[in-house]
């Protein structure tokens, strides 16, 4: 049995105040009850918390001071900072990128071939007509790499065939910001005068031979956009 420390009635099962650390019974057990001095002039969600560098935990719990930890809130560039990539990951994921857009550059090159026999194989009419189908391949994959090239380095692109002579097509894009940038975007259609050069020297179809001709023929404005 405990006394009250206000009315000193024994208890059997005491209130312990959170302020004052002294027992009460039911009746005082509030801290308005029992005219308690420690109690804070402030509401209980309003009471800040005290220094742990003046007092110790223990020091507080055996004062009976209600006290507060709280956990410093992560602001939101320290979330940033820590949740940053390392180096190494971003140069495996560029890395892997520019792995993936040189595969499709290949692949267009290597599509151009049968797609080139194939509108060669139409007939679609006689005179200017009749070369249509194989000068839209050849502008379609020209300008195609010219676009791959283009996301490679992150930039917005389209490409549209034109189709008319001297010019089969155009590419649409954001101005390159460096100068290696500027030449691979430029130079990505020589892949099809390789290709071309390379079905040439395997089969001999001079058809071939000419289409590369007028591929590399038709990148003069890029090879001088290299350099001016």
């Amino acid at each position: 049995m405990v006394k009250c420390a206000y009315c000193g009635k024994e208890v059997s099962m005491p209130f312990v105040c959170p302020y004052c650390g002294k027992a009460f019974c039911a009746e005082h057990r509030l801290p308005e009850n029992h005219e308690c001095l420690n109690m804070p002039k402030e509401p209980f969600w309003y009471q800040k918390r005290k220094s742990i560098e003046v007092k110790t935990k223990s020091e507080m719990l055996s004062e009976g001071e209600l006290y507060f930890i709280k956990k410093p809130k992560k602001s939101m560039e320290d979330f940033l900072v820590s949740s940053k990539p390392s180096k190494v990951r971003i140069r495996l994921q560029t890395l892997l990128s520019k792995m993936f857009f040189l595969g499709m550059m290949i692949a267009v090159a290597f599509i151009y071939v049968p797609a080139m026999e194939w509108a060669t194989s139409l007939n679609v009419g006689e005179g200017i007509i009749a070369y249509l189908p194989w000068a839209f391949v050849l502008a379609m994959c020209h300008e195609l790499l010219h676009a791959i090239a283009w996301w490679s380095f992150g930039y917005s692109a389209i490409p549209i065939p034109v189709l008319i002579p001297p010019i089969l097509g155009i590419t649409i894009g954001d101005k390159p910001k460096r100068r290696r940038e500027n030449f691979v975007i430029s130079t990505a259609p020589v892949l099809l005068t390789i290709s071309s050069l390379l079905v040439y020297y395997l089969t001999g179809n001079q058809q071939y031979l000419l289409f590369g001709i007028l591929n590399i023929s038709g990148m003069f404005y890029d090879f001088a956009s290299i350099f001016l």
